[in-house]
């Protein structure tokens, strides 16, 4: 795969995303989305409020990449070039596959039973979501393989902008089928 194809999958998976989020959330009751199928699971509300604690993270790493590719007046012709994991991407992708069926805990910081879930969450993560894919469709000429990035939840671990946008794209659609999952009526 190259660049190029990673950033455009990258953005027709948010897409997708994005319009199952529409289709089957945004005309939900604040009872609806916070309704938990018991105890120890998240509500639809919760699993939206992570992905805005996380993505907002990755979101300002993706800022402040393209503000500093946008002063370099070289021009990059890396959309051909073939993108490869790096070994820390490759792990936490394994983690985030919405086909990957383990149960994994989060940080505290990206939990959002810590925190108040407000009744607007869904088009809150809409926005924010926007952001992102706007934020990707600019990458389409960057050298994903070479830049890199920390994780938002360990800023000693990078991995390069490519694995980034996968994390960031596989985590969305791994919570969005978790919160489908929730009975909502």
């Amino acid at each position: 795969m190259t660049s190029k194809e990673l950033i455009e999958q990258s953005i027709k998976v948010s897409n997708e995303i994005r319009n199952v989020v529409e289709q089957k959330f945004v005309h939900l009751s604040e009872d609806q989305l916070n309704r938990k199928p018991d105890s120890n699971s998240w509500s639809a509300a919760e699993c939206f409020q992570h992905l805005l604690f996380t993505n907002a993270s990755y979101l300002k790493s993706f800022k402040e990449l393209l503000e500093q590719q946008k002063d370099l007046n070289e021009e990059i012709k890396a959309s051909a070039r073939k993108y490869k994991h790096s070994f820390w991407g490759k792990l936490i992708l394994y983690f985030v596959n919405p086909n990957n069926k383990m149960k994994s805990k989060t940080t505290k910081a990206f939990n959002p039973a810590y925190s108040k879930v407000e009744h607007d969450v869904v088009h809150k993560y809409l926005a924010q979501h926007d952001e992102i894919v706007s934020a990707i469709s600019k990458m389409r000429n960057l050298d994903l393989k070479k830049l890199k990035i920390p994780s938002p939840i360990n800023s000693k671990i990078k991995y390069n902008l490519g694995d980034a946008v996968r994390i960031l794209v596989l985590h969305d659609k791994r919570h969005i089928q978790q919160a489908e999952r929730i009975p909502n009526k």
